[in-house]
């Protein structure tokens, strides 16, 4: 019995973390899951690892509860990133202008 706790320590001992005081042990596939944790007032929190973030509850599914697993699916607006540069640049040049 001893050499089967003694491996099994081994095995899972990269996967074992502290988490606010709590040891966690996670699979290597579960470790880099985005998974909500709980919601609070407008904010769903979520748990990457052992790590938590807070995310915007209304840009999440309807539907979205509690232990579910969520894929995000990020893109940078290229055009919207250049309008908002276009702006900025506009309001500095008002801003700085020499008269």
């Amino acid at each position: 019995m001893k050499m089967q706790e003694c491996y099994l320590n081994k095995a899972l001992k990269s996967n074992i973390t502290e988490f606010n005081g709590e040891v966690q042990i996670m699979s290597k596939k579960t470790s880099r899951l985005c998974i909500i944790d709980r919601f609070e007032g407008d904010w769903a929190v979520i748990e990457y690892g052992n790590k938590t973030f807070n995310f915007p509850k209304e840009l999440l599914p309807q539907n979205a509860k509690e232990g579910d697993v969520l894929i995000f699916n990020v893109i940078i607006d290229e055009k919207e990133t250049e309008n908002r540069k276009k702006i900025m640049e506009d309001l500095a040049k008002e801003l700085f202008k020499e008269e």
